[in-house]
């Protein structure tokens, strides 16, 4: 266990309630249904159609899972029980979000130019060859990244999970520790996953904050490209 974890949270909670936020049935739609909410298991876009997902990822030893693949969207809560392991991962995952950290279940990730997920799901309607073009990472090994201990900050100690991350689509938020507070910006980049059997998602963080301005409820904009 590591010297900075001090405490163990209750075991995870599976299935926990997230909402969903579905979109105008009109294709590349960036419309959406004035405050229509459904559990867990909302249904999944169909290609081209723009969703939304929100999860409280506030919890610093906690993974939230998502399955993007399936026809219904599904969601896992898994606990950092020390540095090194995770209970509660689920067998069927295709992004993870710790905070503002992302990980992928075997995915690549690249960035684009595009201004709006809409934007470029509409290009790749028309071209859908541009998808192979980007410059795809795959998640890297890092151990001073995923923090799970913020007790020890002010005496310059910080507690890390062991895990693997994406870099590329963990960028979606800057934060310059330089200054106190911090300053939080999002990079509003549109990103594109490829998942190791070959689909494709637009995703856009739309928001790290909830609407009493409490940091780390993550809004994520996606939708299926191929």
């Amino acid at each position: 266990m590591s010297n900075y974890f001090t405490s163990i949270f209750a075991v995870a909670t599976l299935g926990i309630a997230i909402t969903l936020f579905p979109a105008c049935d009109g294709l590349f739609d960036d419309m959406y249904d004035n405050g229509k909410t459904s559990d867990n298991n909302g249904k999944n876009s169909s290609e081209g159609k723009i969703r939304q997902f929100s999860i409280d990822a506030t919890e610093y030893t906690q993974w939230q899972y998502v399955d993007l693949e399936n026809d219904e969207i599904s969601f896992v809560t898994s606990l950092i029980e020390n540095d090194t392991t995770e209970t509660g991962v689920p067998d069927k995952w295709t992004i993870a979000l710790h905070r503002y950290d992302v990980k992928t279940n075997n995915c690549t990730v690249a960035p684009t130019d595009y201004q709006s997920v809409s934007e470029l799901a509409e290009a790749v309607s028309a071209d859908k060859s541009a998808l192979e073009q980007l410059d795809y990472k795959a998640d890297i090994f890092t151990d001073k990244k995923i923090t799970i201990d913020m007790s020890h900050m002010m005496e310059g100690r910080i507690g890390y999970a062991k895990s693997y991350y994406n870099e590329v689509i963990s960028s979606w938020l800057n934060i310059d520790m330089s200054v106190m507070p911090p300053i939080y910006s999002m990079t509003h980049t549109i990103f594109v996953l490829k998942t190791s059997n070959g689909r494709f998602f637009a995703l856009n963080l739309v928001n790290y904050m909830n609407d009493k301005s409490e940091k780390g409820y993550m809004t994520v904009e996606y939708a299926r490209l191929d």
